[in-house]
């Protein structure tokens, strides 16, 4: 998509998302070539980012489309009709704020309801271990489903996709974790430094926790999908496809670069139309007179 465009446009919540997605597929990419046959801690650091990036966009993609919808709203409306250069510039920020200040933060909190640094699966890689309880509730359940009912005010088509979605994820978590107590931070935190090694043939052993890891693994790759049929078809995406595939043939030489001859004469003819009153002849008709001049004789003279 034409980047340049969107900057040109504000398009806050678009260049948002398409980032987010972008990492989270890159992602879930490098972490099943990685671990595909293997659970070896053989990249700690990796893990650590990869886990937190897993967590973040469980509230950034909400959060992006809440900035999508409400740019459309805004688009809709007709509150106001001209909008001043400082409005714009504060609408930029809030835009900002929402996503990547409130993404930033909840990956943040994270750490609260971390019982371990992360864990390994086998043929889906680096994945967060946390504890579910009336904190993980307040923390990470509730930011999620504030985010997707704002974004439901704005957009019926949120209320109909995304906020079945996210709840229907989170509702049998959230019934079995909110009776649950948090204890001490030391208690939360007392395996922290352990990483947990969870083979293939253990995970398919427990179905529901199976299909979870797959909804979860397929939220970003169908997320994209769907962001590019909306927005990767659009006219000027299109005559951005073309300008950037002519870019790439000149570069390789596979196309040779025409160049244009240098323009000659510009003659053009102009032709004034006048009226002939009664009183100058016998009847009302037009009169035109017709004359051309040459750009380069102007230029010369």
């Amino acid at each position: 998509m034409p980047l340049a465009w969107h900057v040109r446009s504000r398009n806050v919540g678009t260049i948002a998302l398409s980032v987010w997605l972008l990492l989270g597929n890159l992602d879930t990419i490098i972490n099943s070539f990685a671990w595909w046959s293997s659970t070896a801690d053989k990249a700690p650091g990796f893990c650590e980012i990869s886990v937190r990036l897993r967590h973040v966009m469980f509230i950034a993609i909400p959060a992006s489309n809440l900035v999508i919808a409400k740019k459309l709203e805004a688009i809709a409306s007709t509150r106001q009709i001209r909008v001043a250069a400082a409005d714009r510039r504060r609408a930029v920020v809030v835009d900002l704020m929402i996503c990547v200040g409130i993404p930033f933060v909840f990956g943040a909190l994270m750490v609260v309801n971390q019982a371990r640094s992360y864990s390994i699966i086998q043929e889906i890689g680096c994945w967060p271990v946390l504890t579910t309880s009336w904190v993980w509730v307040l923390l990470v359940a509730l930011p999620v489903i504030l985010v997707c009912l704002v974004s439901a005010i704005y957009s019926a088509v949120d209320m109909l996709i995304f906020f079945p979605v996210y709840i229907g994820s989170i509702a049998k978590q959230i019934k079995d974790a909110i009776t649950v107590g948090y204890g001490s931070w030391q208690f939360q935190h007392q395996n922290f430094g352990e990483v947990l090694q969870v083979p293939a043939d253990l995970v398919k052993l427990q179905s529901s926790g199976q299909r979870g890891l797959i909804l979860s693994r397929l939220v970003c790759p169908i997320s994209g999908l769907i962001f590019f049929a909306m927005f990767g078809f659009g006219q000027e995406v299109r005559q951005g496809y073309k300008q950037a595939f002519g870019r790439v043939l000149s570069f390789c030489k596979l196309r040779k670069v025409t160049n244009l001859p240098p323009p000659g004469p510009i003659v053009a003819d102009i032709e004034v139309v006048t009226f002939r009153s009664r009183e100058t002849c016998g009847a009302p008709s037009p009169h035109s007179e017709k004359f051309s001049f040459n750009k380069h004789a102007l230029e010369d003279a």
